[in-house]
């Protein structure tokens, strides 16, 4: 209190008097003509009002339904914030103002806004972000993530037969092509990434990722080529081209280009630090396996995981200056448009014209995986066997998963191994997001299966004990803050959550004198407010 009082004038003693020089509330309405240079200058910087939005560009200003907390950002304290660290927020204000303090920041690439508070003193919260990853957040809820003058990261993965998880859809549907051929994954002016898609022994009836290229000026014009030439099987099978010299030809090595372009690195590697669906179809549940990192200058990193004739690989890199599009989506934050539909009516879905393809000067994939089959031929031709377990295996899953996880068994028209893929489907796949949505409105076997595994939407009968048990996990992640003591008979703790549990949240708790039927009332609501920061 003494350090509030001296140094921004709060939470002094009522004897204790120290005037601001100005009032920010005063005239906020019309503060951009009513207001001098003097105080817009003092209030954008001591709470976060006044602040010009002329320094934010709406065109450079990228809205996304995520919720980049924790691993998603770093956080960057705005003018007026309260609170340190994760859980510093700019409260009251509008999504402009949030935008424009962030502007007037050093280092603030980005905000997390909410005006849909619950349990918290204010109608809006604003948190200043860099660094943003838009494949480590969360679906947004009641949260949107922007960002401004900035360009943020993404991942784009292919795996499997080959499933697309664009930089837009984080968490899905993937988008599907099952033909042989060489499409774009990326297109834009500065960068292009092209994937050879063919049939493998395995994948008989649907075409897996056989081979990975990038050229373009974002790495001044060279080119790098992954790609399985056959006939071995694994790692023998590989070649990695840099400018038509073979590097990497020993297990394990590394290489450096001249220029510092390219640093490569062939090792055997974990595929989930790279991507939650690294393992998909051919890395099994763990342990380490040999695979590709390739670190490119500026800002582009690209993992591949071998397989026997296929492979799987992870794009990470930040949003591109000017426009692109591709398999791996236009990265604009729109799930929508990157439904394979979509992609064919701007033109970027179908097969590469050879004079365009980055594989043009490397050696043909061999003839049998290119060979042209139907889509209908997967399912239509599957093992009656190997169909009925694979939709009793899958069973848990929904919608679009669901069908690609059958899908996936039929493709490998093996039994053992359609019972392998179908595991690994499962252990990669949640079959709901319990962030979307209202829980009145979810189906029966949402409702049952978020309670029983996330705590959240329980039955009246079940709340208490499913919250209660998040709630204790908050506590458990910061072990140095001391447990709460339980209140006294005839009081009540009533705890809001202010920050999140995976960034250290910071707890406001205030006591009052309730009834023990307002105890049993709030600690409920304080129990669900928690779980969903928590979730």
């Amino acid at each position: 209190k003494e350090w509030c009082c001296k140094h921004e004038g709060y939470m002094c003693a009522t004897t204790t008097t120290m005037s601001l020089p100005y009032d920010c509330k005063a005239g906020l309405s019309n503060w951009e003509r009513g207001w001098s240079k003097g105080k817009r200058e003092w209030c954008c910087k001591h709470e976060g009002h006044g602040c010009s939005s002329k320094a934010v560009k709406m065109e450079e200003v990228l809205t996304c339904d995520l919720n980049c907390f924790g691993a998603g950002a770093r956080p960057v304290a705005l003018p007026g914030a309260v609170g340190t660290g994760s859980a510093a927020s700019l409260n009251d204000v509008t999504v402009e103002e949030c935008r424009a303090a962030c502007a007037a920041t050093e280092d603030c690439e980005g905000i997390l806004f909410t005006n849909k508070t619950s349990g918290v003193p204010f109608a809006s919260m604003c948190f200043g972000k860099k660094d943003i990853h838009t494949s480590k957040c969360q679906p947004g809820g009641n949260f949107i993530t922007e960002t401004v003058n900035s360009r943020p990261w993404g991942k784009c993965a292919i795996f499997g037969d080959p499933h697309i998880l664009t930089w837009d859809r984080v968490y899905g549907p993937a988008v599907t092509q099952t033909n042989p051929g060489e499409y774009y994954l990326v297109k834009s002016a500065q960068l292009q990434i092209h994937a050879r898609f063919g049939y493998t022994e395995r994948f008989k009836t649907a075409s897996s990722t056989t081979g990975v290229a990038v050229g373009g000026s974002l790495i001044k014009n060279h080119r790098l080529v992954v790609e399985w030439v056959g006939p071995e099987h694994g790692r023998e099978g590989f070649q990695v081209v840099w400018d038509g010299v073979h590097i990497l030809q020993d297990y394990p090595s590394n290489f450096t280009s001249v220029d510092n372009v390219l640093f490569a690195d062939y090792r055997a590697m974990d595929p989930s630090e790279y991507h939650r669906e690294g393992r998909h179809t051919i890395g099994g549940t763990q342990g380490l396996l040999p695979s590709y990192y390739f670190k490119l200058a500026p800002d582009l990193n690209l993992y591949v995981l071998i397989g026997p004739d296929n492979c799987n690989v992870v794009i990470e890199t930040r949003k591109l200056s000017e426009d692109q599009d591709g398999y791996c989506g236009n990265f604009n934050c729109d799930a929508r448009d990157d439904a394979l539909e979509k992609l064919m009516l701007r033109g970027v879905a179908d097969i590469i014209p050879k004079h365009e393809s980055l594989f043009r000067n490397s050696l043909p994939a061999p003839a049998w995986t290119m060979q042209k089959v139907g889509e209908s031929a997967v399912l239509k031709n599957c093992d009656a066997k190997i169909k009925t377990q694979a939709e009793r295996d899958c069973s848990e899953l929904k919608g679009k998963t669901r069908e690609d996880c059958i899908f996936a068994a039929c493709a490998a028209a093996d039994p053992k191994v359609a019972a392998d893929d179908t595991s690994v489907a499962k252990a990669h796949t949640l079959p709901y997001s319990c962030q979307v949505g209202a829980a009145e409105a979810w189906e029966v076997e949402q409702t049952r299966w978020c309670c029983k595994h996330k705590g959240l939407g329980c039955p009246a009968g079940e709340r208490r004990h499913r919250k209660s048990m998040s709630f204790k996990k908050l506590f458990d992640v910061a072990p140095a803050r001391p447990p709460l003591r339980k209140p006294r008979s005839g009081f009540a703790s009533l705890v809001v959550l202010v920050g999140f549990a995976t960034a250290g949240a910071a707890l406001l708790v205030h006591r009052a004198r309730r009834p023990n039927r307002g105890r049993e009332t709030a600690l409920l609501a304080a129990d669900e407010e928690a779980a969903n920061y928590a979730e």
